[in-house]
């Protein structure tokens, strides 16, 4: 059976572990470039400017529309929150380190809006199915540092 992430189509999240450390992965959640590397449902990714609270970039996914995002959270090394816009709709997307003495961290995905429900059902189950995969490549492209 395919491993899918926790939670509703509404909202959901997903954990990993890995061997590498927080900075390695946090380099790697930063480095908005290489987004597509890990994310199985990206084909691209840019950020304008540094990575920083207010910034904002755009998301080209696999199949759809581009989308803008803004960093609307940060707490360097810790965690970090960012807004997609969808009509009459946010995608929110929290990535954050759980404490612990190896090294954990979390993908939190919630659609936040009047259309939530819609957009739950068009794209949450399969945002829920490949998180677990995204996140296993993330941990192993930084434990490869």
């Amino acid at each position: 059976m395919t491993e899918i992430a926790t939670g509703t189509n509404r909202h959901f999240h997903h954990s990993t572990t890995t061997t590498a450390t927080e900075a390695d992965v946090w380099r790697q959640w930063t480095d908005v470039a290489t987004w597509k590397r890990w994310d199985q449902g990206l084909a691209d990714a840019t950020v304008d400017g540094p990575f920083v609270e207010g910034a904002t970039g755009t998301i080209v996914p696999n199949t759809g529309r581009n989308a803008t995002f803004t960093i609307v959270e940060l707490d360097p090394d810790r965690s970090y929150t960012f807004d997609t816009k969808l009509p009459g709709d946010r995608l929110r997307i929290r990535r954050d380190f759980v404490n612990g003495t190896i090294t954990t961290f979390r993908h939190v995905v919630s659609f936040e809006g009047a259309l939530a429900s819609v957009w739950a059902t068009l794209l949450g189950r399969g945002f829920r199915r490949q998180l677990p995969g995204s996140l296993r490549l993330l941990a192993d492209q930084a434990a490869a540092r």
